[in-house]
């Protein structure tokens, strides 16, 4: 017998908390669009860290422009169906 550990798939849930669906949207976004700017990141030659904190870096980015447009709406009164209209949709 084999003593390699298995690979596992992650499981996708479905979920119903809006807050879960901004954030997914807005990481996906982030993904998305650093390796639209940087297709070199998918080669084998290139250092994963870069890759890395490329992706951090952007992913972070998202969503902390994203929870300041909340809370400048929320301090200026806008409607919470703002909030969810706020993640532009992506092209491709």
């Amino acid at each position: 017998m084999s003593n390699k550990p298995k690979r596992r798939r992650i499981k996708f849930e479905k979920r119903t908390n809006a807050l879960y669906g901004q954030i997914w949207r807005l990481t996906e976004g982030a993904i998305y669009e650093c390796f639209k700017a940087h297709p070199e990141y998918l080669a084998n030659n290139v250092h994963r860290r870069s890759v890395h904190n490329s992706i951090v870096k952007r992913v972070t980015g998202e969503i902390t422009g994203w929870i300041e447009q909340r809370s400048r709406q929320r301090r200026s009164g806008a409607s919470s169906a703002a909030d969810t209209s706020s993640v532009p949709a992506r092209d491709g």
